[in-house]
């Protein structure tokens, strides 16, 4: 049963049949990590073969990565059926805003596969000209080109074992979200790092300075010994 309370909401597919569906938010496998005005971020999880979610509408542009890769059934309303091959680490997005779908999604591997979706609700409040990799000691933070866009730089973080920023001046003066990829417990510091939030595989951490005339101080250690593996979705100004 979804969480939805409102009317019931159909649509018809390509063969003529007549489907409910609900909002993405909704859909009880997309779990909520969090939101604010700027992005809503959920974790979605198919644990083991044959999971169907329900058919679902997504509506805003959203950046995804896969966590836990699989393959998996994409039918989307208007469209034939697709055969997903989805590996770990996987990036991309999809501009749902302009062109709403509706979807659902079968699993026919053997599970879990888990993605992460951040929906950008809104322009940041503050957002750089300058990229953020030059923010952070040399190596640490490589932009991914080929998976920006208009509404957000990504880059993969790496910070080696043993690594930490220790006293350099890392000042983040925009607004995103950390991704962790991998589980490497100790991993902490400040900003979107502190108390080891994101120290956990899949775990998603919002960033950003108090206001547009400040910078965030961003400090992290990684005192284990494996490396530590994130993605930062850096939000720029959106397109109109």
């Amino acid at each position: 049963m979804s969480k939805n309370s409102g009317p019931v909401k159909t649509t018809s597919l390509l063969d003529g049949r007549t489907v409910e569906y609900v909002e993405v938010h909704e859909e009880p496998l997309h779990v909520r990590q969090f939101s604010n005005e700027f992005v809503y971020v959920f974790k979605a999880t198919l644990p083991c073969k044959g999971t169907v979610t329900q058919w679902h509408r997504h509506s805003n542009d959203t950046f995804f990565i896969c966590i836990d890769g699989g393959k998996a059934i994409d039918l989307v309303s208007d469209k034939s059926e697709v055969l997903l091959d989805i590996e770990e680490g996987q990036m991309w997005w999809t501009f749902a805003k302009s062109a709403p779908y509706i979807h659902y999604v079968e699993l026919l591997s053997c599970g879990p596969t888990v993605f992460i979706g951040l929906e950008v609700l809104a322009p940041p409040s503050v957002y750089s000209t300058g990229l953020l990799a030059n923010t952070m000691p040399k190596g640490w933070l490589t932009i991914i080109e080929e998976n920006n866009s208009s509404l957000g730089r990504i880059y993969s973080l790496e910070i080696p074992p043993g690594g930490s920023t220790d006293k350099a001046v890392c000042n983040w003066n925009c607004c995103g979200v950390v991704i962790s990829l991998v589980d490497a417990p100790g991993v902490d510091g400040t900003g979107p790092f502190k108390g080891g939030v994101l120290s956990n595989r899949g775990a998603c951490q919002w960033f950003a300075p108090r206001d547009k005339d400040s910078s965030l101080n961003v400090h992290v250690t990684n005192p284990g010994p494996v490396k530590y593996r994130a993605i930062v979705v850096e939000l720029i100004a959106c397109s109109k």
